[in-house]
């Protein structure tokens, strides 16, 4: 059920109020940074796991448009060579059609893949965790620099560099989730209306055939 959970939404965590304890400034900054680095980590771990199911439809259906669209140009091949050797079970057969139908069927999962975003969302996933990732590791090492720069307590000029330092890698993240989730919506958007328009092209032209060939008759 957790799985699910981080699969389906990057929620937040429950409300724990960090509050500031002025006699222990230490320790309020230890709870800050701690709260802090499990939210990014939280949303690292949900683009690593959610990729997953971007990735293996992605592959499966290159897989299988590149092992039909090769089978499309082999046939014609193949059943001419079985021709040669006279064998009667060939006599009549046209792989035209069938190579046409692979092809069909190659561009449609191609069509699949493109309307539903799977490899381009994995791109996406991989990058945003990537990057997210790079961004948490900066804030460590920034965190820590603070911390050296105090020299023990910190004082409160180091304390509002550090809460600020905080500040930031979480805006960051958000940033991050929120760009890419609008990219999703746009591109979502845009394959829709170009799915819409290639249907529609398509009906008209069967339309268009099929007036044609009741005028004939």
């Amino acid at each position: 059920m957790a799985a699910n959970k981080i699969i389906r939404n990057i929620r937040p965590e429950e409300p724990d109020p960090i509050g500031w304890d002025s006699s222990k400034p230490a320790e309020s900054l230890q709870k800050i940074r701690n709260s802090v680095e499990l939210e990014g980590q939280k949303a690292i771990d949900w683009y690593w796991k959610a990729k997953r199911w971007k990735r293996i439809p992605s592959q499966s259906i290159q897989f299988f448009a590149l092992l039909l669209t090769a089978a499309a140009g082999l046939v014609p091949i193949i059943l001419q060579l079985v021709k040669n050797t006279g064998a009667k079970w060939t006599q009549g057969l046209d792989s035209g059609p069938l190579a046409s139908l692979f092809v069909g069927i190659a561009a449609a999962l191609l069509g699949l893949d493109k309307a539903f975003g799977y490899s381009s969302g994995w791109t996406r996933y991989v990058f945003t965790a990537t990057s997210m990732t790079k961004l948490l590791h900066e804030f460590r090492m920034d965190w820590l620099a603070l911390s050296a720069a105090a020299a023990g307590a910190p004082n409160e000029e180091r304390q509002a560099a550090m809460i600020q330092r905080a500040k930031e890698f979480v805006s960051t993240i958000q940033g991050m989730i929120a760009q890419e989730t609008k990219d999703w919506a746009t591109e979502f958007q845009s394959n829709m209306a170009q799915m819409e328009k290639d249907l529609k092209t398509q009906l008209d032209a069967l339309k268009a055939q099929v007036d044609k060939e009741a005028k004939d008759k």
